[in-house]
């Protein structure tokens, strides 16, 4: 049996359709819980030149996975400004869909843990790090 990486989960993540809920709150979440098992992810749209696709690329903290599937690209853009909005609901935090610094508390193996989220969600850079910072108070 193959143990997949953090990189690895994330990005199959992006290929999962999930029937119960909104697939863009779904992702968001499973994203969040995945940086609290294990303390950093982070995603990027990595523009193609020339006859290179553009790629969707997941990286933890010692491997990175790329993926030239035009579904998960679309996804993008709208899963970071999702994170802005979810920032707004449950820490007031000011909505900026644009990019910027979020905070969010998670609930693991019973004690909270704060994730730290930086974005950029322009034309020109696409990014989105989460990581595991300290336990919240």
């Amino acid at each position: 049996m193959t143990t997949l990486t953090v990189a690895e989960r994330a990005m199959e993540l992006f290929g999962q359709r999930p029937t119960s809920e909104n697939r863009i709150d779904w992702l968001a979440n499973q994203l969040l819980d995945l940086a609290a098992e294990s303390h950093f992810i982070s995603c990027r749209i990595v523009p193609g030149e020339g006859e290179i696709a553009t790629t969707l690329e997941c990286r933890d903290s010692g491997h990175a996975v790329g993926l030239k599937d035009v579904g998960p690209l679309r996804l993008f853009r709208t899963l970071l400004a999702r994170f802005a909005k979810m920032a707004e609901e449950e820490n007031g935090t000011q909505f900026n869909p644009y990019g910027g610094q979020l905070h969010f508390n998670r609930p693991i193996s019973g004690a909270p843990v704060r994730l730290n989220v930086e974005f950029a969600n322009t034309k020109e850079i696409q990014y989105l790090a989460i990581v595991k910072a300290t336990r919240a108070a």
